[in-house]
């Protein structure tokens, strides 16, 4: 952690609301550092906070959300995971960015034992991402 304070000590000593105007790599920095608590360090809420402050950014970033979702369902939020990636859905531009959100969409019902929806997302799938429609069918069958 004392690397990342040190890389992003400008970050923690901010005032957002006056400091931050509209820079795309200003959200960057704070993807990254959202990226990094999440994964590397697992300090799940401030991950979940450096990811908004990247959204207040880059607002309807499909990329971002979909962090922001990982972050959500890691804290057991799975209806805030679920809704977040609804909207990913909505503003995907790509098919690859939209068979990812279905795939992770599918894999937030199965979690939450929502069959019927788990399964409509693993139809979807199959006309968009074979390959992807066999991980979720995976998951759905061994259960994860």
């Amino acid at each position: 952690m004392r690397f990342l304070k040190k890389r992003f000590n400008f970050l923690f000593t901010m005032d957002p609301a006056v400091d931050m105007p509209f820079n795309p790599e200003k959200a960057e920095t704070f993807l990254e550092l959202g990226e990094q608590l999440l994964y590397e360090i697992g300090r799940i809420d401030d991950a979940e906070n450096a990811l908004k402050t990247a959204l207040d950014l880059l607002p309807n970033n499909t990329y971002i959300l979909m962090e922001l979702a990982v972050a959500y369902a890691l804290q057991d939020e799975d209806e805030s995971a679920i809704e977040i990636l609804k909207q990913v859905i909505e503003l995907a531009e790509d098919e690859e960015t939209l068979a990812e959100a279905h795939l992770r969409l599918g894999i937030a019902y199965d979690t939450i034992g929502n069959e019927t929806l788990a399964t409509v997302e693993l139809e979807i799938l199959r006309g968009l991402d074979e390959d992807r429609a066999r991980v979720l069918e995976e998951i759905m069958e061994t259960g994860g």
